[in-house]
């Protein structure tokens, strides 16, 4: 809990200064969650990349790699 609202009087304005530090941290979370599916699924092509042999001496370009909609659906 950060400070401000620690110092805060009991009451609805610090309940929603809670409420919304819990929101902020919630989406943060789920951001990362997001960031860290993306980067698995970019080491997850970039496997498969590296296995085929025609791709030797070759470089890998994991930009264009997206999340799905239903990837993207427990966001």
């Amino acid at each position: 809990m950060k400070p401000v609202i620690k110092a805060m009087d009991e009451g609805s304005a610090k309940t929603i200064a809670e409420m919304e530090l819990n929101f902020e941290k919630e989406m943060q979370t789920i951001d990362r969650q997001k960031e860290d599916a993306l980067r698995k699924k970019i080491e997850d092509a970039r496997t498969a990349w590296d296995a085929n042999p025609e791709n030797k001496g070759k470089f890998f370009d994991g930009s264009g790699i997206t999340l799905s909609k239903d990837e993207n659906t427990p966001f």
